[in-house]
């Protein structure tokens, strides 16, 4: 990691699949504490999204969930990736929180 960058994290989870993610089979909660209003958290899919099949959810400043609202079909490896950036007062970006999500769809049906 380079010294000026701010990533305080990077964790990282895997979800094996049949050939078919239907609609509303996953779910992925993260909430993020230790910060009071002076800051900002905003959470971003920046990678891995090219067929929208999956949206995040946010339940208060500081809690959401990423859902699949659309089918997924494989074969194919999809890796998700999800900022969680905690910008202060005048934007700065004070750290960033970094989840990857491995998804394996498999060219069978389970």
């Amino acid at each position: 990691m380079c010294k000026n960058e701010k990533t305080t994290s990077v964790k990282w989870r895997r979800y094996s699949f049949g050939k078919v993610m239907n609609p509303n089979t996953f779910s992925f909660g993260y909430s993020l504490s230790g910060y009071n209003y002076n800051y900002r958290i905003t959470f971003k899919l920046v990678e891995g999204n090219d067929e929208n099949a999956f949206e995040i959810r946010q339940y208060s400043p500081t809690r959401m969930k990423i859902l699949n609202p659309r089918k997924l079909v494989g074969p194919k490896i999809v890796k998700l990736v999800l900022h969680t950036d905690v910008n202060d007062r005048e934007n700065n970006l004070v750290d960033r929180f970094i989840y990857e999500l491995y998804f394996y769809l498999s060219k069978y049906d389970v």
